[in-house]
Formats: structure tokens, C-alpha cells, sequence
């Protein structure tokens, strides 16, 4: 299927009820679900269809015991998308709602499929490569959800800001990363580039174990890493469309997130603080004021 896109209906079609994809994207995808609520009206239900579709995807890699199981499970949905953007009813309302979404508005399925192939990532105990791996996966997840909401207002602007898009999705992407590393780390998951850990000397199995100053180090360069690419967004000259910047609204959370990270650190597998819901409803909807 590549990056073709769904074929849209004659008719715009239903999306399905609402309330269970709300209640799956408010639990699962905080982030992306507040930057919904904040989309036009006419295109709300369908932001908080893909946020819904993102915060399950990212979950399968936490609640499979078996590489395997998760492959299947990811397998189901490549297959379900497929049939679901030719119109087949799944069943699943989150599956339904964002395929009827994806035909609606003739959304590239390329994004949705490397949204689901990124999670194959998380299924085993080895880290990414290196940084660039590590950007790549960021950029399929985080990337293609801000691609896909960007599209819903501004069809064009995406196109012609994709990379930057993109980036602004690895930016945020990091610094989530960095703040979910002790709990990533305690279900034997690691986000952090191999080729650091070489340069730090230490294996994926003795930073489970004994993380201490090492992983403080590595979640350091890791909100470096969001730092700056979230400056270098900044300081271009030339800036998306304001409708663009609106679903990239979760690019608000870099410098909270990285803050947290800096003054909590990392101890006894538990990160100190979080933000919290009242203070990311705020940074996002300042995002692009």
C-alpha cells in the first residue's frame, strides 16, 4: 500500500461513537488527545481517532510476554487497516473510527503503517542502534502523528513543511523518551542509542541493574538531543503555517519534559516528578500562541 492514500467516499461516512476512542486517547496518548480538543470542530473526532490509534499502538510492546505475540498482534493490525481503508468494519471502534478517518480525508496510509511498524521496536530488549535509529523510530510514531493531524487543517502546509513536521515530532519524541526512561527500563525496554551505551562502556544488562551516574549521563544527552533540535525548529526562518503548528501542539512539552528530567534525574528506577495534567493542558494550549 506504500504512501498511497485511502480513497476517499462519495459521501463523507460516520465515524463511529466517539466515547470509547476518547476515553483510549485521553488514557493512552495524553498528549496528542489535548491537541485534539483543541483541533477545529469539524475535524476533532477525527484527531482524537489517530491520537486514540497511537496511544494503542504504543502500548502493545508493555502488554505482550513474547516477541512473537506482539508480532501477531501488530500483524492484526496491518491487515485491519489495510481492509478497514477499503471500507471492512472491524469491529475495534479505534481501528474503525481511524479508518474512516484515513478515507474521509484521503490520509497517506504510509503513516499509519509506520506508526505500526515503529512498535516492532519495542517488542525486543535491544536498543536502537544508534542515534539516527533511535530519530527514525521517533520520526515513524511521533512524526507521522503530527503528519497526519497536520493534514486534517492544512493539507498543503504539511506537504510543504514534512520535514520540519517531522523533526518537531523527533523533538518531542526524545524528550518523552527521556522522561519515560526508569519506567521503560523497568519493563526491560531501552530507548537509548547502543552506540552510547558503547561509548559509556555499559551493557543493556548492567544499566538495568545498576544504572546510577550512567543512565543520569545518558538521559542528559538525551534532553540535549531534544533541545536542540527543538531550538534549531525555532530558529528558522521560515515557519509552518499556523495550522500546522496547531497539531504539532505536543512540541510545547520539550522544555517541560526536559526540565523535569534535569531536576529529578534518575534514582532507584523512579523518575521524581511528572508533569502534571493541568500544567501540560497549559504548554499545549500555548504551543503556538
Amino acid at each position: 500500500m506504500g504512501d498511497r492514500p485511502a480513497t476517499a467516499p462519495s459521501d463523507r461516512q460516520e465515524l463511529p461513537p466517539i466515547d470509547a476512542v476518547a476515553q483510549s486517547a485521553r488514557a493512552h496518548e495524553f498528549d496528542l488527545y489535548l491537541t485534539a480538543l483543541l483541533m477545529p470542530a469539524a475535524v476533532r473526532a477525527d484527531a482524537i481517532a489517530i491520537a486514540a490509534f497511537v496511544g494503542e499502538l504504543n502500548r502493545v510492546p508493555m502488554f505482550v510476554s513474547e516477541p512473537l505475540i506482539g508480532e501477531i498482534r501488530l500483524q492484526w493490525w496491518r491487515d485491519a487497516l489495510e481492509a478497514g481503508v477499503d471500507g471492512k468494519q472491524s469491529g475495534n471502534p479505534i481501528l474503525d473510527a481511524v479508518t474512516t478517518t484515513a478515507r474521509n480525508h484521503a490520509l497517506p496510509i504510509g503513516l499509519f503503517q509506520g506508526i505500526i511498524d515503529a512498535q516492532s521496536l519495542g517488542l525486543t530488549d535491544a536498543p536502537p542502534e544508534d542515534e539516527m535509529a533511535l530519530r527514525q523510530h521517533l520520526a515513524k510514531v511521533f512524526g507521522g502523528a503530527f503528519a497526519l493531524l497536520a493534514r486534517l487543517i492544512d493539507r498543503d502546509g504539511a506537504r510543504a513543511h514534512a520535514e520540519w513536521v517531522r523533526d518537531a515530532g523527533i523533538a518531542y519524541g526524545t524528550a518523552r523518551a527521556a522522561l519515560e526512561f526508569p519506567a521503560l527500563l523497568a519493563q526491560g525496554r531501552v530507548l537509548v542509542p547502543q552506540s552510547w551505551l558503547d561509548e559509556e562502556g555499559v551493557s543493556v544488562d548492567a544499566l538495568r541493574t545498576s544504572a546510577g551516574d550512567i543512565a543520569a549521563r545518558l538521559l542528559d544527552r538525551m534532553v540535549q538531543s531534544s533541545k536542540s533540535l527543538g531550538d534549531k525548529l525555532a530558529r528558522q526562518p521560515v515557519k509552518p503555517t499556523r495550522a500546522v503548528r496547531r497539531a504539532c501542539r505536543p512540541l510545547a512539552m520539550v522544555a517541560p519534559y526536559s526540565n523535569v528530567v534535569g531536576r529529578s534525574g534518575f534514582a532507584s528506577g523512579q523518575m521524581a516528578g511528572d508533569v502534571s495534567p493541568l500544567r501540560r493542558v497549559w504548554a499545549i494550549w500555548r504551543g503556538v500562541r
